[in-house]
C-alpha cells in the first residue's frame, strides 16, 4: 500500500488535514488503492469488528471519493452500505449516514437498478434506504434520472410493499423518508397509492401527519438544499470527534445558493387567508408547479375546500373540546351554542354536496367516488368527522336528535354505496356503537 495511505489507515482523534489534502492534489494516483480499502471493509468487516479494529481509511475513501465524482466507486460503496446492521454500525463508525445520500448522488454511475436494490433491502439499515430514496431525490432534482423513471420505480415499490402487507417490511423510516421524497419533488401521480399506505398502516403519522397533511405539501413548493459532496474534507471534519477541525481551510467551491420560498400566502390566495385555509394547496398552478385544477375538477374541489374548512374549523376551534366545556360549563352560552349550530350546518351541507356528486355522477360504489374526487379526505373520513361532533354534542345536550342523525348518516351510506367489506364492518360497528350511546350516554 502506498505509504501516504497507510499512514492515515487507523482513526485518531487527530485529523489528517495535510495528508488527506496531498491526495486530493493528486487523486489518479489513489483511486484504486481508495476503492481498494472499501472493498477490505466490506470483506473483512466481521473480522474487524471482532478485533475492534480502528481502521478508518474506507471513511476517508469515501468523502474522497464522492468528492472526485468517481463513479467506479458507486457500485463498491452500495455494496458496504448493505452490510447487516451490526456490521455496517461498526464498521461505518455510525457518521457516514449524515452525507451518505450526497455520497451516492455524487458517485452515481447511472446503474439505477443498483441503487433501487438498496431501497428495496430488508437486511441494511432502515437509514441507509432512506439515504438511498433521499439520493434519487438530489439525482432527480439535478435531472440526472428522469423524474418518470423515479416514478415507475416508486409505484412498483410501494406496490409490492401494499401486497406484502406491513408486517413484512416495519422500517418505519423508510416510509417516511418515502413520503418526504414524494413531497419535496411533488410526485403528484403518486397520491393514489400513497393514499393506500396511510389505509394500510405503514407511515407513522406523527413525523409526517396525515394524508390531508401529505396533499397540502405536495402541491407546494420546496427547497431541495441537500446536494453534491464538492468539499469530502470539511464534510468529514465537521465530525465532532475530532479536535483539529477548526484549523482546516476549506476548499473554495462555486456558490450554490437555493432561492428561499416565501413563507406569506401569494396575493392570489387572498381569498383563502383565514387560518382555516392558509395551507390550502393552489387551485391553478404556478412556478413550474401543477394545482388542483389539473387533476379535479371544479366540483370535487369546491367539495373538498368544503371538508377541509370544516374540519379545520373543528379541529382549531373545536366549541366540543374538553378544555371548552370545563371551562364553559354543560350549558355554554348564545355565542357558543351559535358556534355548535353554525359548525354543524357547514357539515351538513359539505354531506349533502357530495351526496349529490356522487348521484348526478351514477357512483354507487364508496371506492369509485373517493377515486374520482377525493383530494384530502375520503367520503369515510369525512363522515368519521361528522358523526365525532355529533356524538359531542349528544353528550354536552343530551339531546337524541344528534345521536339519530349520526345513525341516520351511516344508515343512508351503507345503503347508498357498495363499498369493501372491511369499510362495510367499520360502519356495522359504529352503528352498534351508537345504538349503546343511546342507551349508555356516558
Amino acid at each position: 500500500m502506498n505509504q501516504l495511505l497507510k499512514s492515515i489507515e487507523e482513526y485518531n482523534k487527530i485529523f489528517p488535514i495535510e495528508e488527506m489534502e496531498m491526495i486530493r492534489n493528486a487523486k489518479s494516483e489513489y483511486i484504486d488503492e481508495l476503492i481498494d480499502s472499501i472493498k477490505y471493509a466490506t470483506k473483512n468487516a466481521e473480522k474487524l469488528r471482532k478485533s475492534k479494529s480502528k481502521y478508518f481509511l474506507h471513511i476517508y475513501a469515501i468523502y474522497l471519493l464522492a468528492e472526485f465524482r468517481e463513479k467506479k466507486a458507486f457500485p463498491v460503496i452500495a455494496d458496504f452500505i448493505e452490510l447487516n446492521r451490526e456490521l455496517f454500525e461498526f464498521i461505518s463508525f455510525e457518521m457516514i449516514t449524515d452525507h451518505l445520500e450526497s455520497i451516492l448522488a455524487s458517485t452515481f454511475n447511472g446503474d439505477q437498478q443498483r441503487l433501487n436494490r438498496v431501497i428495496e433491502n430488508k437486511e441494511a439499515s432502515e437509514y441507509v434506504r432512506g439515504c438511498a430514496l433521499e439520493a434519487y431525490k438530489i439525482l432527480v432534482h439535478n435531472q440526472i434520472i428522469p423524474k418518470e423513471d423515479f416514478v415507475q420505480f416508486l409505484r412498483g415499490f410501494i406496490q409490492a410493499k401494499l401486497d406484502a402487507g406491513p408486517y413484512d417490511d416495519p422500517n418505519n423510516w423508510v416510509f417516511i423518508t418515502l413520503i418526504i421524497v414524494i413531497t419535496e419533488l411533488n410526485l403528484y401521480d403518486l397520491r393514489h397509492i400513497v393514499f393506500e399506505l396511510y389505509e394500510n398502516g405503514y407511515i407513522d403519522r406523527l413525523f409526517v401527519g396525515d394524508y390531508s397533511d401529505f396533499i397540502d405539501d405536495v402541491f407546494r413548493k420546496h427547497d431541495i438544499t441537500k446536494t453534491f459532496i464538492d468539499d469530502g474534507i470539511k464534510e468529514l471534519i465537521s465530525f465532532k470527534g475530532y479536535k483539529n477541525r477548526k484549523l482546516y481551510k476549506q476548499k473554495k467551491v462555486p456558490s450554490q445558493r437555493t432561492k428561499r420560498t416565501k413563507r406569506t400566502i401569494p396575493m392570489d390566495d387572498r381569498e383563502f387567508a383565514d387560518r382555516d385555509l392558509a395551507r390550502y394547496p393552489r387551485i391553478h398552478g404556478r412556478d413550474g408547479l401543477k394545482g388542483l385544477s389539473d387533476f379535479y375538477d371544479a366540483e370535487a374541489i369546491e367539495i373538498d375546500m368544503a371538508m377541509y374548512k370544516a374540519i379545520s374549523k373543528a379541529n382549531l376551534d373545536d366549541p366540543f373540546s374538553d378544555a371548552f366545556m370545563s371551562l364553559g360549563g354543560m350549558g355554554g352560552n348564545d355565542v357558543d351554542n351559535s358556534k355548535r349550530e353554525a359548525l354543524l350546518e357547514r357539515f351538513e351541507l359539505v354531506y349533502q354536496l357530495a351526496l349529490s356528486k356522487a348521484s348526478m355522477e351514477n357512483i354507487d360504489k364508496l371506492e369509485e367516488y373517493d377515486k374520482k374526487y377525493m383530494i384530502h379526505y375520503s367520503l369515510l373520513d369525512f363522515i368519521d368527522e361528522y358523526c365525532a361532533l355529533l356524538k359531542k354534542e349528544f353528550r354536552r345536550t343530551s339531546n337524541p336528535e344528534h345521536l339519530d342523525k349520526a345513525k341516520g348518516i351511516i344508515e343512508e351510506i351503507l345503503d347508498g354505496f357498495t363499498m369493501i367489506s372491511d369499510y362495510e364492518e367499520y360502519l356495522n360497528g359504529k352503528l352498534e356503537r351508537l345504538g349503546e350511546m343511546g342507551v349508555y350516554p356516558y
